[in-house]
């Protein structure tokens, strides 16, 4: 099985769609990694599907709806914005440091342009040539 994912190295030179290959070990905790983002995707995938059913065919008892409060629609969606702040700090984090993810070909992370990555790379090719 595979996915289709933007893929180029870190320059931005050679970006382009290609087929990826999930990776299942521990390499696809690297964010660098494309395989462990389609490992992540088809995972989450298959466990949002059986979350799902199992939501659809087991109710909670009347005992956690009064130990949690859960008994008006308000609390319990205002439980959910620790997930919705968690969800905020991976995109951020993402944004400013880049991943697998961050096709080159677009602009630079904030990361790289305050590191002089680019012009690193500029001022050592200059050199060799």
């Amino acid at each position: 099985m595979f996915v289709l994912n933007m893929v180029s190295d870190p320059y931005g030179l050679t970006g382009r769609v290609q087929s990826v290959n999930p990776a299942w070990g521990v390499d696809g905790f690297d964010p660098f990694v494309p395989g462990g983002i389609a490992s992540h995707h088809i995972a989450a995938g298959t466990l949002g599907i059986l979350a799902g059913l199992f939501h659809l065919s087991v109710r909670p008892p009347q005992r956690l709806y009064k130990g949690l409060r859960m008994g008006n629609i308000e609390t319990v969606l205002s439980s959910s914005i620790a997930a919705v702040f968690f969800a905020a700090f991976v995109v951020a984090g993402t944004m400013w440091y880049g991943s697998a993810t961050t096709p080159m070909n677009y602009c630079p992370t904030r990361y790289q342009w305050d590191q002089g990555y680019f012009q690193q790379e500029i001022y050592r090719r200059v050199g060799a040539g």
